[in-house]
């Protein structure tokens, strides 16, 4: 793959250079106007000792919308590290973001039959190495076989216990 590489619901891949803008802002606009068949929201929390991050995932089908073989998909997660310090990428930088800690395949898309919605609860052990401020997860509905992304959410790992609930560095941290 070349770069810039950009691929879309984890099916679609658009490999271009710095002049392929209008292929990337094409697809970016359809993508944007199209209603995604479920929901996803994500919170994610750190236990006293700093030690496990855990991440709960409410994933909901939009009304109206009907999941083809909902069997077939499954709610994962990934938790990754921003600001990393490691030497030396190709262009000297010594900080590497989106640099992924751990992954979570989750579990299957089981949607309760009347609401139509499912919680899952997952957890991560933390190396103490981690800077815990600069981790964040990504959960997802993922298609298994094809690999199709049906929706996700990014959700900002917060330890609750660091930083006084009605202080200014609360707020901002919360909507980081």
């Amino acid at each position: 793959m070349g770069t810039p590489t950009v691929f879309f619901d984890g099916l679609l891949g658009i490999t271009g250079s710095a002049d392929a803008y209008d292929n990337y802002r094409s697809r970016i606009d359809a993508r944007i106007v199209a209603t995604p068949p479920i929901q996803v929201d994500a919170e994610v929390t750190l236990n006293e000792s700093g030690g496990m991050a855990f991440i709960v995932i409410h994933v909901e089908e939009n009304a109206g919308q009907m999941i083809p073989m909902p069997e077939d998909c499954f709610i994962r997660a990934v938790l990754y590290e921003d600001g990393v310090i490691y030497c030396c990428d190709p262009d000297g930088e010594m900080v590497w973001n989106h640099v992924a800690r751990h992954v979570h395949y989750g579990e299957q898309l089981n949607l309760d039959a009347s609401s139509r919605r499912q919680s899952v609860a997952l957890d991560w052990a933390l190396d103490p190495a981690w800077t815990a401020s600069n981790l964040k997860a990504i959960a997802f509905v993922q298609r298994g076989i094809a690999g199709e992304v049906l929706n996700a959410a990014e959700a900002q790992v917060l330890d609750p216990d660091s930083v006084d609930n009605t202080s200014w560095g609360r707020l901002k941290s919360l909507y980081r």
